[in-house]
């Protein structure tokens, strides 16, 4: 069952560390938001697939073990778009704009504090 799953917990590692790396942002709010965002939205398509797949399937003495799997991650799949919108509601403005530095900016800065 795990195996099952394995390409959606990667693809939830990758957009992190893709937005991680490209975001220019100091703080993870907004990172964040868009990762909860896509987890959700993974999260509740995986949990539909296997509750569509196990209604189709029906008559497995272990079904009840796959209808409770499904509806956790569903669960979790709303859970996560709730706190990606709470997120995008409690935010403070300035954390949209703050920007992370280049290097070319940090070396300045780094030979300026040496300098003086």
């Amino acid at each position: 069952m795990f195996l099952f799953l394995l390409p959606a917990i990667a693809f939830q590692n990758v957009v992190l560390v893709l937005l991680r790396l490209c975001c220019p942002t100091v703080g993870l709010d907004p990172i964040a938001m868009t990762f909860n965002c896509a987890s959700g939205l993974i999260c509740i398509g995986t949990g539909s697939t296997l509750l569509v797949a196990m209604i189709d399937h029906c008559g497995n003495e272990f079904e009840v073990m796959f209808y409770v799997s499904s509806a956790f991650g569903i669960l979790a799949g709303v859970l996560h778009l709730v706190n990606a919108c709470v997120c995008n509601v409690y935010i403070p403005l300035g954390e949209w704009s703050f920007l992370k530095p280049s290097k070319r900016a940090r070396k300045k800065a780094f030979k300026k504090r040496r300098g003086t």
